[in-house]
This record gives C-alpha cells, sequence and structure tokens, in this order.
C-alpha cells in the first residue's frame, strides 16, 4: 500500500507529534511504500522514505498554496493520506479532497492544535469538515461523534529516556515497542478495511 503521510512538524522540529511522525514511516516502510509531506527546511532523512517539504519561511499564503499543490500531485500517487491535525495541514487537505476522492485518516494528536479550534470558529468548522470526511480518525481516546475512532489500549508511544551512567531501562523499552506493535496492528487494520 502506498501511504502518504501529511505533517506540519517533522524532526528536527521538537513537538510530540514530530517525532512520532518519523517513527512511523520508519516502521511502516517494511511493509508499505511511505512518503511524508511537511512543512521543513532540512528534515531528517529516513532510507527508504521520501520527504517532501515545503519551507517554513514563505509567507503563508504562498506557503498554503504550494502545499495544496504537492498534497494534490502526490494525492494521485498514493492510495491513502494519514493526517495530523493542524490547520496548515487541514487546509490543504479539505481542498484537494474536494477534488480527488483519496481516503484519508485523521490522527488527531496535537493537542495544542485541538485547544485552537476550540477557540477560533473558522477553524474549529474547517477541523469538523475534515473529521467528518476522514474513513477514520486515530487517537488516544474513546470513539467521537459516531466516528471510528482507534484508542491505543497502551498509554502512549513516549519514548523512554537512556540517561547515561545509569541501568538501561529495558521493562520502559519492552514496553515502548510493545506499544509500537500495538498502534501499527491497529493502523493497518484500520486502513485495510477502509480501502
Amino acid at each position: 500500500m502506498k501511504i502518504l503521510i501529511v505533517t506540519p512538524l517533522y524532526p528536527p522540529d521538537i513537538a510530540s507529534h514530530a517525532p512520532y511522525v518519523k517513527d512511523l514511516a520508519f516502521r511502516l516502510k517494511s511493509s508499505h511504500t511511505v512518503s511524508i509531506l511537511t512543512y521543513n527546511f532540512i528534515p531528517e532523512k529516513i532510507e527508504g522514505v521520501t520527504i517532501h517539504t515545503i519551507q517554513k519561511r514563505l509567507s503563508t499564503p504562498i506557503r498554503i498554496f504550494k502545499f495544496t499543490k504537492l498534497l494534490f500531485a502526490l494525492a494521485k500517487e498514493n492510495d491513502l493520506l494519514y493526517i495530523q491535525n493542524g490547520p496548515s495541514v487541514e487546509l490543504p487537505l479539505m481542498l484537494v479532497s474536494l477534488l480527488n476522492k483519496i481516503p484519508y485518516f485523521v490522527r488527531d494528536g496535537d493537542p495544542q492544535a485541538s485547544s485552537f479550534a476550540q477557540s477560533h470558529s473558522w477553524y474549529k468548522n474547517l477541523h469538523s469538515f475534515v473529521k467528518r470526511n476522514a474513513k477514520g480518525i486515530v487517537c488516544h481516546t474513546e470513539k467521537q461523534n459516531g466516528l471510528f475512532v482507534l484508542t491505543n489500549k497502551a498509554e502512549g508511544l513516549l519514548k523512554p529516556e537512556i540517561i547515561p551512567y545509569e541501568e538501561k531501562p529495558l521493562q520502559a523499552i519492552a514496553q515502548y515497542e510493545e506499544n509500537w506493535y500495538a498502534h501499527l496492528l491497529e493502523l493497518d487494520e484500520l486502513f485495510n478495511t477502509t480501502i
């Protein structure tokens, strides 16, 4: 399956879902063809994954226009889109989804973007449109508005910190890998049952 991950942040950005996207792409590439579309200047590379970037330094209208244009072209080459929530991604997605019927899934994993949506009516409407038309929503909460929502059964996908001169946290590392395994199984099930 060809999967395009669309995200506003990607390493070297440090927000919580930036490393999640990198780790997810690395893990998905063994069984799928994976590419990433992001706003970035010098993205961290992943062998076997194509990363498409739009520079953040451009003015907002030009940046959104270029992102939308590239998303439209890349959507035609992929079987599905996996979107990280955020207005800079959801606006282009809305425009592309009106013209292209490619299935997409939303990971509602950015709490800052979600709280921004609650306080700005234009984004709240955009966010509602995107979620309403998604084939599935991936988050770490319960079912929302009757849409299929995955709930990660583990406590999350936070990587354990390995500190020099301390014993390696083998149990935490094993739990981290187990969490990823469960998350990937859920994603595969979701992607395969809705396409």
